[in-house]
């Protein structure tokens, strides 16, 4: 079993990564673990308050919720499991951590695609993934014809006829 672990801004694009890991490692078994991170808060009151500081599964919206369905339904035989998890880290140590406890083999990240934090707390963890001297592979999400269309994701683009 291969855990993977991909960022995501709650989009239906930053979906296309579970795709691509599939695609990319046709023989495995997959563990899909979909991170969002947040700005951590170091006050006082936010560690205590974290729960409270920010209802964070009011971030993704029941569109994003279904395509995790739908992927995890067409890609059953070689997904096992698709999770969301929240990353509250702003050192190498912390995400070092983060990541052995998931049993994290490889990063997928998007090539063409910058992600758009949903709230004013959320951040890019690309640059620490980068370096996190875990094995990351980009591949590119928009095909030449896409990236000339403007407009968000739907549904239909994580299922190709």
């Amino acid at each position: 079993m291969k855990n993977i672990l991909i960022p995501t801004d709650f989009s239906i694009k930053s979906l296309k990564l579970v795709k691509a890991a599939v695609e990319r490692f046709p023989e495995e078994q997959l563990q899909i673990t979909l991170v969002h991170a947040l700005k951590p808060d170091h006050s006082i009151s936010g560690l205590l308050m974290l729960n409270k500081r920010l209802t964070v599964h009011q971030l993704y919206t029941a569109e994003f919720t279904e395509a995790c369905e739908v992927l995890r339904n067409k890609y059953a035989s070689v997904l096992k499991k698709i999770r969301i998890e929240f990353y509250y880290g702003s050192s190498k140590s912390y995400l070092k951590n983060f990541l052995e406890a998931r049993s994290i083999d490889a990063i997928l990240l998007a090539r063409d695609y910058t992600l758009q934090p949903p709230s004013k707390a959320g951040r890019d963890l690309y640059p620490e993934l980068r370096n996190s001297g875990y094995p990351v592979f980009e591949e590119p999400l928009q095909t030449a014809t896409q990236r000339t269309l403007a407009g968000e994701a739907s549904l239909s683009e994580l299922l190709p006829a």
